[in-house]
């Protein structure tokens, strides 16, 4: 490699100022950065790609992320709701669990019509909650 002096320092012709000089793609560019697969390398595309097509292609990929999305969400959204009524219902039938054992202790001094709700009261929690 041919050499020539700058000051005192020997240094290659073929060296920029700074150093070592940049590798160049075969296009004779510089090459674009790409960090991860999500960056567009623009080196690594034809030349001769329809400017239409590519923004086709990025808004067929955005629909599809966003369905994606979406589908995702309305999941979540489903297992919330889930838990949701598990919880309140949980939260009734210990309400009505309450309310039996405080209306049995009662149950001697009622009425025919109070024993009559109670009955349907204590089957309604059976069928709901099943002991």
């Amino acid at each position: 490699m041919p050499t020539t002096w700058r000051g005192s320092k020997a240094v290659s012709r073929h060296a920029s100022p700074r150093g070592r000089s940049p590798v160049r793609s075969e296009r004779g560019r510089l090459p674009t950065p790409t960090i991860g697969d999500g960056w567009w390398r623009r080196d690594t595309r034809p030349l001769s790609t329809d400017p239409s097509e590519e923004s086709r292609a990025r808004t067929l990929l955005q629909d599809a992320r966003n369905r994606q999305r979406d589908a995702r969400e309305r999941e979540e959204r489903a297992a919330r709701l889930e838990l949701d009524r598990d919880k309140l219902n949980r939260e009734q039938c210990a309400e009505m669990k309450r309310i039996l054992q405080s209306k049995r202790q009662r149950l001697e001094t009622m009425t025919p019509g109070e024993r009559s709700d109670f009955e349907r009261f204590e089957a309604t929690w059976r069928g709901r909650c099943s002991p």
